[in-house]
């Protein structure tokens, strides 16, 4: 699945979302960092859930995005 910007430009929803989920981690290590807590990425447990509502599809591509960097526990929740 494609997503496209404003400008036309295409790209992968799963680029998109993986690119996001990285973004959040390392900006909110960097906080972290920043605040002087020395805390090892490999001790946060991250979560994403995800409604029941959602199609498989949209589960499916956040399940692989996150997969994709390698740190999130996809949680399903009705």
């Amino acid at each position: 699945m494609n997503l496209t910007a404003a400008n036309g430009k295409e790209m992968s929803a799963l680029d998109v979302l993986s690119g996001v989920f990285k973004y959040l981690r390392d900006h909110l290590l960097q906080y972290i960092a920043m605040c002087l807590v020395d805390l090892q990425d490999t001790v946060i447990q991250w979560i994403i859930t995800v409604s029941d509502d959602w199609g498989d599809a949209a589960k499916y591509l956040i399940r692989e995005a996150a997969n994709l960097v390698r740190y999130i526990t996809l949680l399903h929740y009705k």
